[in-house]
């Protein structure tokens, strides 16, 4: 399962890069308004394949589904989105507005991110078949804290264009947190419902750290947000080194209702 995300996942860097080239081609001599006009093109033929696809029909139709066997899952797509969106919405910008970082050296930059993550998303995926989810997620998030301590701390501004594409390399170690589901499932008509609420949980985070991050930032300056992106990484990794794979193990620690209801308690 790893391998085959990770694969997915490459896939869709590889889109990237794509994209990133068409920009730069476009801004640099046709100007932006042929840019939105293929840019409108591709999204419709993207729709076009969309009803295509004939997903199979199953009796499940719950959108969300909250059960506690599943709570690790919850707490770590919680946790990653947070952790994601800090470095989505400050990185760039400290860049910038910080260290004064170029138009021109942003897209040199997005277009090695993209190279390094196509490469590295495949890797990731085999890691996760061969040594598991625990390992991969808690050195991930390991890695990722002394990422957000360089941008809250280190002024040397080629260090932090390094610590940029280490990022999104250990960006894809949340491909565990996929595959690390579908090993725990109760029932197998739970994926798709559960796979929805930690979707949701992960946009919770996007709503609410973009908001709060910026005023941090208008009130203290760029470090807090960057040293609060350290501390949830830190915490992920605490969680991560709860995580068991083994469905035995995860009937014996958490009964079901029907044991429950069996023993009275």
């Amino acid at each position: 399962e790893g391998r085959r995300l990770g694969l997915l996942r490459s896939s869709g860097n590889i889109a990237g890069l794509v994209g990133i080239t068409i920009v730069y081609l476009f801004a640099t001599s046709t100007g932006m308004r042929p840019l939105f006009i293929v840019s409108g093109i591709l999204i419709a033929i993207g729709g076009l394949v969309v009803f295509r696809i004939r997903a199979p029909v199953t009796a499940n139709n719950q959108r969300i589904l909250l059960r506690r066997q599943y709570t690790l899952f919850y707490v770590l797509q919680f946790l990653s989105g947070t952790r994601r969106h800090v470095f989505m919405t400050f990185a760039l910008f400290a860049l910038v507005r910080i260290h004064g970082a170029s138009i021109e050296t942003i897209a040199i930059l997005s277009f090695l991110n993209q190279i390094a993550s196509i490469i590295s998303a495949y890797y990731f995926g085999q890691w996760i078949d061969r040594y598991g989810e625990k390992p991969i997620l808690a050195w991930g998030f390991g890695g990722l804290t002394f990422v957000f301590l360089g941008y809250a701390f280190v002024t040397a501004t080629w260090i932090l264009f390094i610590l940029y594409i280490v990022d999104n390399i250990l960006f894809n170690n949340s491909i565990a947190i996929s595959t690390y589901v579908e090993k725990i499932l109760v029932e197998p008509s739970d994926l798709r419902p559960t796979m929805v609420t930690g979707q949701t949980m992960n946009h919770i985070a996007a709503v609410i750290v973009p908001i709060t991050g910026g005023l941090l930032w208008q009130a203290y300056g760029h470090v807090v947000p960057f040293v609060l992106g350290a501390v949830v990484a830190a915490v992920s990794v605490v969680v991560s080194l709860r995580i068991t794979t083994d469905r035995q193990a995860q009937r014996e620690t958490l009964p079901s209702k029907r044991q429950w209801c069996q023993t009275g308690k």
